[in-house]
């Protein structure tokens, strides 16, 4: 024993000896740590920290679907030529200020800055400060303000906007056109998802017929996206189950090719935007697809919806501890939806109209 302390003391002694010239050590136990000829300890340059790197390991951890990685990919690359490197280490808070104001300078929106920009780079900074990769995040406290301008705010489809499109779609013989539209009105569910749907996710829970949005049938934006919204009783009345009924198994819109990232709404919102336009509704306030979650939010509180249930119905994250206590009975979130009235089309067509 005593042997070997004397033997581990020399060594010691020996490493110390080079660290005081000056040497690098390879076995020494701190690699960014050197002792200078007076004797003080000094931190040497920290090793290359890739952003790619950051982002890989974030997206190990956070698992997000395969478009976020790719966007997120997309904007480092911005990020790397405007700063002319890619070392997460040698970023720097004025950097990010700088590429902030260029890219005010070239047009884009707020939103997108922020949201699409400096969050991402944010996220994957932080996520390399949590795992002692980096020391600190350049990117902490570098934001903008995102009020949107009067007329750039996204609005709901009025009642005649509602049913200019609702009319259209009926007279179409393109599925896509014909439904995605019609499930939107009524549930305001996000139009990747409803492109998604297939077959075995329309069916009965407690008696009342349902549409499931689940992972198994495509990636959806939340955790608190996964739900089961009942069938509002004008779809059935228009025929949607007779639709539903004609499909064997699979997807409902299986003619919407998938895109890169595997998702029919990608190829689905491109669709029902220029249908939509082509109504001549041509205010940028509108979405095609997103007006309707806009309009069931707005009818909601119109008809006097439970806001919970509400929330539960769009796949809205709770506000509260308290509201993620419990299940929503499918009997109590039909009783909710049925508060918002059908609009009243000229012509309504009868259950049995064909698929």
């Amino acid at each position: 024993m005593a042997r070997a302390i004397g033997t581990a003391i020399q060594r010691a002694s020996l490493v110390l000896a080079k660290l005081a010239k000056g040497e690098t050590v390879p076995e020494f136990p701190f690699p960014n740590l050197s002792v200078s000829p007076g004797g003080s300890v000094a931190r040497s340059p920290a090793r290359a920290v890739a952003f790619q790197d950051l982002l890989d390991g974030w997206a190990a951890e956070r698992r997000p679907v395969a478009k976020t990685v790719y966007e997120w990919s997309r904007v480092i690359r911005e990020l790397e030529r405007y700063v002319g490197h890619t070392d997460a280490h040698r970023l720097t808070a004025e950097n990010l200020v700088d590429w902030k104001r260029a890219m005010v300078d070239a047009g884009l929106r707020a939103k997108t800055i922020q949201g699409s920009k400096l969050s991402p780079v944010r996220a994957i900074l932080q996520w390399g400060v949590q795992n002692k990769l980096i020391s600190s995040n350049a990117a902490e406290g570098v934001s903008l303000d995102v009020k949107a301008k009067q007329g750039e705010r996204k609005r709901s489809f009025t009642d005649e906007e509602a049913k200019t499109i609702l009319r259209a779609a009926r007279s179409q013989n393109d599925r896509v056109k014909r439904w995605v539209p019609w499930v939107g009105a009524y549930t305001g569910a996000r139009l990747s998802e409803i492109c998604q749907l297939r077959r075995e996710d329309i069916l009965k829970v407690e008696d009342i017929w349902c549409m499931k949005f689940v992972p198994e049938a495509g990636s959806l934006k939340t955790s608190g996206s996964e739900r089961v919204v009942p069938v509002h009783p004008a779809l059935i009345e228009n025929g949607f189950l007779n639709f539903v009924a004609g499909v064997k198994s699979g997807p409902l819109f299986a003619e919407l090719s998938p895109d890169k990232f595997g998702k029919r709404g990608g190829n689905g919102t491109k669709m029902i935007g220029r249908f939509v336009r082509q109504l001549g509704l041509k205010d940028p306030r509108l979405s095609p697809s997103h007006s309707w979650r806009h309009r069931i939010k707005t009818l909601g509180r119109k008809h006097g919806l439970a806001q919970d249930i509400l929330n539960a119905i769009t796949g809205h994250g709770s506000k509260s501890v308290a509201d993620s206590y419990g299940e929503f009975p499918i009997e109590a979130l039909f009783r909710e939806l049925c508060k918002i009235p059908a609009l009243e089309l000229a012509g309504v067509a009868s259950g049995k109209e064909a698929t």
